[in-house]
């Protein structure tokens, strides 16, 4: 999609959509059998959530209190502009690092070694990697997708129409420019996103309905996505794309504090840093969707679906405004913007470590484990990518 397309595009939708959410028709049954039976195989897997899940060790060594002088902070990169979220790419252990203040991605390739480089891609549409706040690699392809705390005002150029939500990228490097022409896909209903995660890999004989789960800061809300199949690079036809919508405004959004999320695999359970609220909470994926029902959007471009009834469980309260969340070896692993303090949680909530960082408050944004098995830490505030090596 060039440039010149997408403005029109906008315009246009600025018109349709700008007075609000249009009614939807109402379906008897989930209609999408692939969604369906994925969500049958879900089901299947136990999970008891009064039970603390197996802990094979400590993250990243992190247990009892450790203070801030027994940690070194490693640069791993710097002048970065309001980083958000990182992740490492699987297979090749490149570190790609999101700033939400300028939309622009960093990778860095060998990261934390003498070779150590950086690229850095710019968006060119001021729509597909907007604010951004959240990345998510795909298991099984040369993939990711991200969160954007976007309203889709094009960075102040125009009116907010909302439409907006997780975009679907190529990590393939071949490829991969920031912006309009690598992008593979985007489906539009969540606006002021806080935070992905990549969902369960396909079943045998399935295929992958490249499944994410994102944080809907406006609505308050976790949204299931199933991109299927993506268009060419730079398309535009998101028509097979679905949404579904759980625990409508039961999460609180604070504005530039990423909320991330961690899945397991394991047992379909996300767990969600629900940043305004101060603690961190659980969503039973395995929920059938034979009650989910099409709702109003502000689009009709996709179906939007809600399971009613849906509730997220509380794992644990009184946090500083929870933002990094990982799951590492049956543990959650949470940073903490308020006071720059890295906790390791069970997953029945019981504090199990506590690590000062040093950074600070409005610091502390993602969190990523290396492949070398170490903590990385983003601080926003000083933009900057960390390792933390506990000494």
């Amino acid at each position: 999609m060039s440039m010149n397309k997408l403005l029109v595009s906008s315009a246009v939708v600025v018109g349709l959509f700008a007075c609000g959410p249009v009614d939807e028709p109402q379906p008897s049954e989930f209609p999408d059998s692939q969604v369906a039976a994925a969500n049958a195989d879900d089901q299947t897997v136990a999970f008891d959530a009064t039970t603390e899940q197996a802990a094979t060790a400590a993250p990243f060594n992190i247990n009892g209190t450790v203070v801030a002088s027994s940690v070194k902070a490693v640069v791993i990169a710097e002048k970065l502009f309001k980083p958000t979220a990182m992740a490492f790419k699987p297979g090749d252990g490149s570190l790609w690092i999101l700033n939400r203040g300028d939309d622009t991605t960093v990778v860095v390739d060998n990261p934390g070694k003498s070779t150590a480089k950086a690229a850095k891609f710019y968006d060119d549409s001021n729509h597909f990697m907007n604010n951004p706040t959240g990345i998510a690699f795909s298991p099984t392809k040369a993939e990711f997708a991200v969160s954007l705390d976007s309203v889709n005002d094009y960075n102040g150029r125009a009116a907010g129409n909302y439409f907006t939500g997780p975009t679907l990228f190529t990590s393939d490097r071949r490829y991969f420019e920031g912006g309009t022409n690598s992008h593979y896909d985007m489906l539009h209903h969540s606006p002021k996103a806080m935070g992905i995660a990549v969902g369960a890999r396909p079943a045998t004989g399935q295929a992958d309905m490249r499944e994410y789960w994102v944080f809907n800061g406006n609505s308050g809300s976790v949204d299931r996505y199933f991109f299927n199949k993506p268009h060419q690079l730079g398309g535009d036809d998101h028509s097979d794309g679905i949404t579904v919508r759980y625990a409508t405004g039961q999460l609180k959004r604070v504005a530039e504090a990423p909320s991330h999320l961690a899945f397991d695999v394991s047992t379909r359970q996300l767990y969600l840093a629900d940043t305004g609220s101060g603690r961190v909470v659980r969503l039973d994926t395995r929920t059938s969707l034979s009650t989910a029902r099409r709702i109003p959007a502000y689009h009709a471009e996709t179906p939007l679906y809600e399971v009613p009834g849906t509730k997220v469980e509380t794992v644990a309260t009184g946090l500083g405004k929870p933002s990094g969340l990982l799951l590492v070896n049956g543990q959650l692993v949470v940073g903490e913007y308020a006071t720059g303090h890295v906790k390791v949680l069970s997953t029945t909530g019981v504090v199990k470590g506590d690590l000062d960082t040093g950074l600070g408050a409005g610091a502390l944004a993602g969190l990523a484990q290396g492949p070398d098995g170490k903590l990385y830490v983003l601080d926003g505030r000083g933009g900057r990518a960390l390792r933390l090596d506990l000494q």
